[in-house]
């Protein structure tokens, strides 16, 4: 295993910091039962990820290579078909490594330039088991990160959500942030609004049914994060108190069952930009890269999609204030 130890002594210091008041992020921490990493480091764009359902908590590092820049970013796992069958990355321990499960980073991989695997359970909550594999490419400004998810029980299991928790702090911090929505490319993102600085989740392979964002702690429990996990995309309705610069966002696919032995894919990016154009760009070739890869190893939908122009997004930002953002939208057409 290729454990990068100045990334663990970094992120201790940070942690020092942290309890000492010496960096604006009071009342974060990491996940419990978060120990085993490695670090995607070929591309522009590093990020640290976990063989228990997490990827990068403490551990987004953009622009690279030479002195990389921290944000401060969680990408945490969600799945289950209730709130209190709901396996959580975040901040319960509801995912434990399988015995071949830990986690690996092969450099040169066979798909990629930097191929990952991990595999985990949910301790037989509701009797999942998720397969994890992710590819990173010199150069680029994203990652790919693939799942298989496995009914090992007995049951068919029906109403499933799986999706992600994430708390982007941009630029090392969650001052002038805003979160926004880009519904084209299936992509939640949040950004400094002073640096410019975005960074997003994409989903490429999973229609995403759902997408929620608010103030830090609003989605800090069960009940609130498969309440946002469940409840449908955003429509716009939501305005963040006076004041508020610190956003989360819950972004997930459901509702689906899988029979005994059954097996659901998902397909996501996550990818780093410079502006909003930027990070559309480079969710662009994320996809173009899951396309050529064959879904990051773990195969393709049986159709494929294509980007058309279309009307702009909307953007939520922290002051409150809508705005339009361009983007593209999705079509489907049947593989050749």
């Amino acid at each position: 295993m290729r454990r990068h130890w100045w990334r663990g002594l970094l992120w201790g210091v940070s942690m020092a910091l942290l309890l000492s008041g010496g960096v604006a992020l009071a009342g974060k921490g990491p996940p419990v039962g978060l120990l085993a990493w490695e670090t995607h480091d070929v591309g522009t764009i590093n990020v640290d990820i976990y063989d228990e359902g997490s990827s990068g908590y403490y551990a987004v590092y953009w622009p690279c290579p030479g002195v990389c820049e921290i944000h401060t970013s969680a990408a945490s796992f969600l799945l289950g078909n209730s709130s209190t069958t709901l396996a959580n990355a975040n901040w319960d321990d509801d995912f434990e490594t399988t015995s071949d499960g830990e986690i690996t980073i092969t450099e040169p991989g066979v798909i990629s330039d930097e191929d990952g695997y991990a595999q985990y359970d949910d301790k037989g909550l509701l009797g999942l088991e998720i397969t994890q594999y992710s590819c990173a490419w010199e150069d680029e400004d994203f990652i790919l990160v693939a799942y298989e998810i496995r009914n090992v029980s007995d049951a068919t299991l029906s109403g499933l959500y799986a999706g992600h928790y994430v708390d982007p702090d941009v630029d090392g911090t969650y001052e002038d942030d805003s979160a926004g929505y880009d519904s084209g490319r299936a992509m939640g993102y949040a950004l400094d609004t002073v640096a410019g600085t975005h960074l997003g989740l994409r989903h490429l392979l999973g229609e995403v049914s759902s997408y929620r964002n608010g103030p830090y702690d609003t989605y800090n429990d069960d009940d609130s994060l498969y309440g946002a996990l469940s409840s449908g995309l955003f429509d716009g309705a939501y305005t963040p108190p006076a004041g508020v610069d610190d956003l989360e966002f819950v972004m997930g696919v459901g509702p689906f069952t899988l029979p005994a032995g059954g097996v659901c894919k998902l397909g996501t990016a996550g990818v780093a930009g410079s502006s909003l154009p930027d990070l559309q760009a480079n969710s662009d070739q994320a996809l173009a890269r899951w396309l050529a890869s064959d879904g990051c190893g773990i195969g393709l939908a049986e159709e494929e999609p294509e980007f058309v122009p279309e009307p702009g997004t909307v953007v939520l930002l922290s002051s409150g204030m809508m705005g339009l953002a361009g983007y593209a939208g999705l079509r489907w057409r049947p593989r050749s």
